[in-house]
């Protein structure tokens, strides 16, 4: 496995940069909005990984779904607990720092819904993409919905 230590520091050294991305990208907000509308079940469990600083997962709990927060940084998840505290909804979410390619400390293996929404970005391996799919896939529920976000290599431009 690639040493993504780098990765967890960066986001643990600085996660105000991360609380407001998805300000300055609304659009993909927005897109990602739709496509958990359209896609995701009318209820039920979410696993959500790299759930960052919580936008999504603040987004889920209003509409009712039990969620688990999964993130590299454990300042992330700090920030996302407290946001999910600000709304009132700590009841129904659960919070694991781990990395998508061992998710053994993650509770279950019936998600209603799987998100993976960014740590795919940072593995450039091939076998640790395949590593963190085969623990998402051994988690979801059979029927389950599988939604996941990656950037293409054209993504900087």
């Amino acid at each position: 496995m690639d040493d993504i230590h780098d990765i967890a520091n960066f986001y643990n050294n600085a996660p105000e940069q991360e609380a407001d991305r998805l300000d300055r990208h609304q659009l993909e907000y927005e897109l990602t909005l739709r496509v958990l509308e359209q896609y995701l079940p009318k209820n039920g469990s979410v696993l959500e990984i790299g759930a960052a600083t919580g936008r999504y997962t603040v987004h889920l709990a209003k509409k009712g779904y039990t969620v688990t927060a999964i993130d590299l940084s454990a300042e992330l998840l700090k920030k996302c607990q407290k946001n999910i505290q600000n709304a009132g909804l700590a009841e129904t979410v659960r919070y694991v720092n781990a990395d998508v390619r061992d998710l053994s400390s993650v509770p279950g293996k019936d998600y209603d819904a799987i998100l993976v929404m960014g740590p795919l970005y940072h593995l450039v391996e091939k076998e640790d993409r395949q590593l963190a799919l085969r623990q998402v896939h051994e988690r979801l529920r059979t029927g389950g919905i599988l939604i996941s976000a990656f950037i293409s290599r054209y993504g900087i431009l």
